[in-house]
């Protein structure tokens, strides 16, 4: 990992890719590794993707939520997209609560897949009293994981690959609000493939580019397909215009939210400091103070990334990012 991040740093892009893909060989024959199927996450996403049609949602049984509690805010996106700039600053700020990376949605997952038609296929006939049960299991779920949460104050719950469930989440949670961290696909999948992740059935895919490409495409294509069947409330955040200039990028998202700027998010990095143990491999950035570096970085491995940019360049057209393809490519 540090060889990855020095070489990348002193400006040696070609010394930094190979690193990573010496590390990512070496990942990739290690007994975790090979303990994974490496095709079940993405068989999920294929699934979720087919079942979420306008036809089944529109033959959805109603469900009425019966508590008072207030739904979250679920924060996404897809790894190495911001989440953790973005956890960092609002988490300054006093009304809002953010539980980072616990397993609440694995949760409510499991408690759908227990359900008569298994998941995602239950969420079409659950009732008030399946609701009902739904919405506890996440909160009990959550209070193991958070102090007891005083009125008025929001909780965001921040999972990037929360984005891959947000079907299931505006179900259980109709008054729920989504944000969306987006990054440039062709540095949010170069990061990914730079990074260390702890393994598991999504995190596998970064252990090759080729499949993190793939894998941005496909939960992309579930997140495009989630907007076009659900009413889902999204405000979308922009890694580069955050790090460009924080106040202006994080005032309209705060409205969003209904609270107001408090000067305390000027100090996120005193607050990353007194988090004590930050459970993502952006730890150790966000102590730091807002930085542009790693904006338009993947322009230096752009020979590398070139097996991957057509399965990337729809998804520049589709955010609205400059072509990577060159005239000539």
């Amino acid at each position: 990992v540090y060889k990855r991040q020095v070489y990348d740093r002193l400006g040696e892009p070609q010394a930094a890719f190979r690193a990573a893909v010496a590390a990512n060989s070496l990942g990739a024959a290690g007994e975790a590794a090979r303990r994974i199927d490496r095709s079940a996450y993405r068989r999920q996403i294929a699934l979720l993707t087919e079942t979420f049609t306008p036809q089944w949602v529109a033959g959805w049984t109603p469900a009425p939520v019966t508590d008072t509690r207030a739904d979250p805010v679920f924060l996404v996106g897809f790894p190495r997209s911001g989440t953790t700039l973005l956890d960092t600053l609002l988490r300054s700020h006093p009304d809002v609560v953010v539980v980072e990376e616990k397993p609440m949605v694995r949760v409510l997952e499991q408690a759908v897949s227990a359900l008569a038609g298994g998941y995602p296929g239950a969420l079409a006939d659950l009732d008030a009293a399946a609701l009902a049960g739904l919405r506890t299991a996440y909160f009990a779920e959550l209070s193991r994981h958070t102090a007891p949460v005083v009125s008025g104050q929001l909780v965001v719950d921040k999972l990037p690959l929360n984005l891959a469930h947000a079907g299931l989440l505006q179900r259980v949670f109709p008054r729920s609000r989504f944000l969306l961290a987006l990054r440039h696909p062709c540095d949010a999948v170069l990061s990914a493939y730079m990074r260390s992740f702890e393994l598991n059935e999504a995190m596998v895919n970064f252990l090759d580019l080729e499949d993190a490409a793939g894998l941005y495409a496909a939960v992309m294509t579930l997140w495009r397909r989630y907007r076009e069947v659900l009413p889902l409330p999204v405000y979308t955040v922009r890694y580069e215009e955050l790090v460009a200039a924080v106040q202006p990028t994080l005032t309209p998202l705060l409205e969003f939210l209904g609270l107001e700027w408090h000067s305390a998010l000027a100090a996120h990095a005193e607050t990353a400091r007194a988090r004590g143990d930050i459970q993502t491999p952006s730890y150790h950035q966000v102590v730091e103070p807002v930085y542009t570096r790693a904006s338009g970085r993947w322009q230096r491995y752009r020979d590398a990334l070139a097996p991957v940019l057509p399965v990337l360049e729809p998804w520049l057209q589709e955010w609205g990012y400059p072509p990577a393809t060159r005239p000539g490519d």
